[in-house]
């Protein structure tokens, strides 16, 4: 099921955009790495994925939006897309005029 899913996460962002896919596969690499790595259990990474949400939710409440992932769930993959565009922009500026005009 894990495999299943993280096929088809790959294929939304390949829909997107090629770079984005490169990216968002090597972040889930090194996220499977490091998770492989460190010496805690399941437990552990189960508890930080409850804290971040509810960091996450607190974080929709003081902004006074609700999450856009409840009118569509495809938006539960355009967050992490966002925040991976702006840590590619900060190294590589022009990186999607650089996309465009190639793809153009």
């Amino acid at each position: 099921m894990t495999i299943v899913l993280t096929a088809l996460t790959l294929l939304f962002y390949a829909r997107l955009s090629l770079p984005l896919l490169m990216a968002m596969s090597v972040l889930m690499l090194l996220m499977v790495l490091l998770i492989n790595w460190f010496p805690v259990g399941s437990g552990f990474f189960v508890g930080l994925f409850v804290v971040a949400w509810i960091g996450q939710f607190y974080g929709h409440k003081v902004e006074g939006k609700k999450p856009s992932f409840f009118k569509d769930l495809q938006f539960l993959l355009i967050g992490p897309a966002w925040c991976m565009d702006a840590a590619i922009s900060k190294f590589f500026p022009n990186w999607r005029k650089h996309f465009i005009e190639q793809t153009a």
